[in-house]
């Protein structure tokens, strides 16, 4: 399997093409947000313009009768390494009754520090047909620095192939939302931003954790009839410039909105606000 050197990028797409003419069988690692689903639209984006072939799976178990031309695409995560659930459960599971067969796992974000490197440590699977993408440069360097061997890459994630045009056919009729404040509770640092604090009590306001959305229409059409958007949510920042609104970030509880902020959405207009 052909490794590219420490800090060389390769795109998921460069991957797919080299495998066009296989069948990919796209594993859901854990039902996940809308955030998560916003992820598997933009991977899935990218197999139907390169014209794979593709099966979805969502079962735990892998003990079907498949032939080694099948390559096996895991969805990527946020909190890799999380000490619940095993996010690498399934492509162990893969592994055990598929030896030579190719596993890719999508654009990730690691958790960093000992419990996180010790729960990786007892499960990472560093064989020349398993790679592993990162999402951003912290990632990618704290991975590669504890497994030298893992065949690691580093691409944006996918869901940044997606455009307003993918999306807006959910569209559902909603109210205006002058403001929407899209937090994710439990990793809530939010910090308003200290020059404009009175836009936080104008009529319309809205503050909500996008994840209680109903279904994904509901979800994107939250952001899509907002005007501004302050978020802690990456995939709201995410969703929010691929509308094309102003949206302003902020610090979740570890590293991932601020390493994915400096990696792919610092040049696409996204505003920092915060440490």
């Amino acid at each position: 399997m052909e490794r590219y050197s420490l800090g060389e990028k390769m795109e998921l797409k460069e991957l797919f093409a080299k495998h066009k003419d296989k069948t990919f069988i796209v594993v859901t690692p854990n039902k996940g947000n809308w955030g998560d689903e916003l992820i598997r639209q933009g991977a899935k984006k990218l197999l139907r313009e390169l014209n794979i072939k593709y099966e979805e799976w969502s079962r735990s178990g892998f003990e079907f009768d498949r032939g080694e031309d099948i390559i096996f695409y895991i969805h990527g995560v946020g909190g890799f390494g999380r000490t619940y659930p095993n996010v690498l459960s399934k492509a162990k599971a893969i592994r055990k009754h598929y030896p030579n067969n190719l596993i890719i796992y999508g654009p990730s974000t690691a958790m960093v520090g000992e419990e996180h490197l010790k729960q990786m440590k007892d499960e990472m699977i560093t064989d020349d047909k398993f790679i592993l993408f990162a999402r951003e440069r912290t990632t990618f360097n704290y991975l590669r620095h504890n497994f030298p061997d893992l065949n690691l890459y580093l691409d944006v994630c996918p869901s940044l192939h997606l455009m307003k045009e993918d999306l807006i056919s959910k569209n559902i009729s909603q109210d205006e939302i002058k403001i929407l404040t899209a937090i994710m509770a439990r990793e809530d640092t939010f910090e308003k931003p200290e020059t404009e604090p009175s836009q936080f009590s104008i009529a319309g306001s809205m503050r909500f954790d996008p994840v209680d959305a109903r279904d994904f229409a509901e979800f994107i059409n939250y952001h899509l009839y907002s005007g501004i958007i302050y978020t802690n949510r990456c995939h709201s920042a995410i969703l929010g410039m691929i509308l094309n609104k102003p949206v302003y970030m902020s610090n979740n509880n570890y590293h991932k909105n601020k390493s994915v902020w400096e990696y792919c959405l610092k040049d696409r207009g996204v505003q920092w606000i915060g440490n």
